[in-house]
């Protein structure tokens, strides 16, 4: 099966050490997320805790580093493991991999004891082979004296439950947060390196960080005051050993600080002004002015956007109007001044409360007449895989395309998967055809996708004289009824397990997975939704938590909506006083009104909010619903109400998904019309069902679930094809659909 190739990338082998023999092999081993391979020449066990080191490398010389490591290790008789593919390597030297914990950490040495440590590590430090002036700093970890690439770290070797153990036989989380930090009863081995000893210029002294906007392991963004007048800024930073063989992540920084001064040279004025730009020790720092605004994703998320809504319909179309309007005659501009801006996205705009536009990120714009491209870096979920066929403006133009719909909806996410970006196309024509979305939206959206040509001011007339009032309208082809639907994602699993596909086992809880506690209840939480039994002593572990109130150190939502549905479930009727109790709480904690729309926050006092079953309104309508349903009270009945009220026109949410999709939502829905006996939302629900089509992929005439990362498929019932399953026989169970 084909397609399923997507499931694998990244995932084999493609990096060894140039001298492995057949006896070097018998001492292999492999992780079970195949990142790593791991020679263990050590005949000793390895310890449960103690010292590791790292190596880290950059694209020019991770061979030799790997050659020399693997060649000490050999004669020493030492474990080590090593990413063994080049794709996650160079994601990882890039600090593109998603987890700045991971970062900077190509190999890891287990030496078996503590004094064995201090003794290789030196080694290693006076290997010539293994000197650099240039590798990526492991986040996680201490340097070991001066050395650019050699760090170590205390924590879990063989243990795999995310503890290390205190003498005392006390078990305390293995710390991977950033910052190296050691526990209580282990000392310093080495308390003086290069880093003890640096003093900052700037950074404290002139500019003050106040809020940290976004951060990856190459490099991050601040909003920072200046000391001495209190004027805000914005601090970029790039870090020493990141990039690729065309640029380093500082060069592209300095190529930003370049283009920045040489826009304003041109009287172009909707980008930030240079301020500054400094090192401090061996990373680049630029300074420019902060513009207030929102970025395409907030834009999109606006409570004051709302096509459907006739009190806000207007205004939304004509601030829409205004914002289309602006991005295409200032990128028409850029062309016109032979300028090819590179990487266009929802996340490197900023709207304005005039509804102007203004481009925040900069590295990759290019005079083309005045130098050349070495290399394009763009985001993968603003384009297409025919993109680098096209000419540099036809590039700007497509790219433009994807973020448009992307100021819509998120079907922009889809290209993850489908390069084609017709998965993404119909979803957002869908989406605009459910929300009532003028048709010219999404006429100037298919020319921009699927036509090529230099200059927008034929689209730019278009939308100026377009009439308004005409919606877009989906034409119906192509797609299954309800009952046929799920036979497809019921057959796609069967083929599935014949050819014996294993699907990517996604952590649906990265956040706290490792929560040993917290785990087990997702586990039961599961069995609730499915409607199993759960054993006693299960139960048991359920009540000691809620009695001794452990739930009340938690601030996420998610974890709440775990907790509560568990206990409700499962609680009997004479705790129908602490059940109130807890769902107060829940309610005062995150509960937030915007005229009769009620809201949760995913985190409590940061208002980010979603609609979904596992973090969201459905999972909060699903708690009350349990409620009802065992208590048979009214006392909810208006949070209820204000639930569904609140969910009932959210057809085409980013993911559709079970537990963070409309799958959920549908779920919330329907046992809403299972315990009030209330059919008026049947035909929502049915437009709900038919539209989970337009989150699958067809791979080899088989169905499958878009996942909630958009880089996979998947058939699990939390986020791929049994959650859908499990919607439409409950739909059909409730008479919902029509067979």
């Amino acid at each position: 099966m084909v397609g399923f190739e997507v499931q694998k990338q990244g995932k084999y082998v493609n990096i060894l050490p140039d001298r492995v023999n057949n006896s070097d092999l018998e001492v292999l081993t492999r992780d079970e997320k195949h990142v790593f391979l791991q020679f263990n020449f050590s005949d000793r066990k390895l310890p449960m805790q103690g010292f590791k080191i790292h190596i880290s490398a950059n694209l020019s010389n991770y061979q030799v580093v790997l050659n020399t490591v693997f060649s000490f290790c050999k004669v020493n008789s030492i474990t080590f493991k090593y990413i063994c593919n080049s794709t996650l390597l160079e994601k990882n030297i890039r600090g593109s991999d998603g987890d700045p914990t991971f970062s900077g950490k190509f190999i890891t040495i287990y030496p078996a004891t503590f004094n064995l440590f201090k003794t290789y590590i030196d080694m290693l430090y006076n290997i010539q082979e293994l000197k650099t002036d240039s590798s990526i700093f492991v986040m996680t970890d201490r340097r070991y004296k001066d050395s650019n690439n050699i760090f170590y770290r205390y924590g879990a070797i063989s243990r795999k439950d995310g503890y290390i153990v205190s003498p005392k036989g006390n078990k305390i989380r293995d710390s991977r947060k950033i910052g190296y930090q050691l526990p209580s009863f282990i000392n310093e081995p080495f308390p003086n390196n290069y880093d003890d000893n640096l003093k900052g210029r700037y950074i404290f002294k002139k500019y003050i960080p106040k809020n940290s906007l976004n951060f990856k392991p190459s490099g991050s963004v601040f909003e920072v005051t200046n000391k001495y007048n209190n004027n805000v800024f914005i601090m970029k930073n790039a870090k020493v050993g990141f990039g690729d063989e065309s640029y380093s992540v500082i060069d592209l920084l300095k190529k930003e600080k370049n283009n920045l001064i040489n826009l304003r040279k041109a009287n172009i004025d909707c980008i930030p002004k240079y301020i500054d730009d400094f090192y401090e020790d061996k990373d680049y720092f630029l300074i420019e002015t902060k513009i207030d605004g929102e970025n395409g994703d907030d834009f999109r998320a606006s409570i004051k956007n709302n096509f459907k809504d006739g009190m806000l319909r207007k205004k939304t179309i004509q601030r829409y109007k205004f914002v289309v309007l602006d991005l295409m005659q200032k990128i028409e501009m850029f062309h016109k001044n032979n300028i090819y801006v590179g990487d266009i996205s929802g996340r490197n705009i900023i709207i304005d409360k005039n509804n102007k536009v203004f481009f925040v990120d900069l590295p990759q714009l290019t005079f083309l007449n005045k130098e050349n491209i070495k290399s394009r870096y763009r985001s993968k979920d603003f384009s297409d895989k025919e993109i680098n066929f096209l000419s540099e403006i036809e590039q700007d133009n497509r790219q433009l395309g994807y973020l448009l719909i992307a100021l819509f909806c998120r079907s922009n996410m889809f290209l993850l998967l489908d390069g084609s970006g017709k998965t993404t196309f119909n979803f957002f024509s869908k989406y605009a055809s459910e929300c009532k979305v003028p048709s010219i939206f999404v006429d100037i959206v298919y020319q921009l996708l699927f036509d090529r040509f230099t200059s927008l001011q034929k689209l730019i007339n278009k939308l100026k004289e377009a009439d308004f009032s005409r919606c877009q309208e989906y034409e119906l082809t192509d797609l299954f009824n309800i009952r046929k639907l799920k036979e497809k994602l019921l057959k796609s699993i069967i083929c599935a397990k014949i050819e014996h596909i294993k699907f990517e086992n996604k952590e649906i809880y990265p956040r706290n997975y490792k929560d040993e506690v917290l785990s087990d209840f997702r586990k039961l939480q599961e069995k609730i939704y499915l409607n199993k039994s759960i054993t006693s002593t299960k139960n048991l572990k359920l009540f000691q938590y809620v009695d001794r109130n452990a739930y009340q150190k938690l601030n996420y939502l998610e974890d709440w909506i775990t907790i509560l549905t568990c206990y409700i479930s499962e609680c009997k009727l004479d705790d129908k006083n602490k059940v109130d109790l807890m769902l107060r709480e829940i309610f005062d904690r995150f509960k937030k009104n915007a005229g009769t729309k009620i809201y949760f926050e995913l985190e409590q006092g940061i208002t980010k909010f979603s609609p979904y079953l596992a973090n969201g309104t459905a999972g909060i309508l699903f708690l009350l619903l349990l409620y009802k349903r065992k208590f048979h009270t009214s006392l909810w009945d208006k949070e209820i109400k204000e639930c569904v009220s609140s969910i009932k026109d959210i057809s085409m949410p980013k993911s559709g998904g079970m537990y963070y999709g409309l799958a959920g939502i549908i779920y919330s829905l329907i046992m809403y019309t299972t315990v009030y006996k209330d059919k008026s939302f049947s035909s929502a629900i049915r437009t709900m069902l038919n539209n989970l089509q337009f989150y699958t992929i067809n791979i080899d005439n088989t169905l499958f679930l878009i996942d909630g990362t958009f880089h996979n498929v998947n058939v699990s019932f939390p986020d791929g094809n049994l959650g859908l399953i499990n919607v439409i026989k409950m739909a059909e169970e409730a008479k919902i659909c029509f067979l």
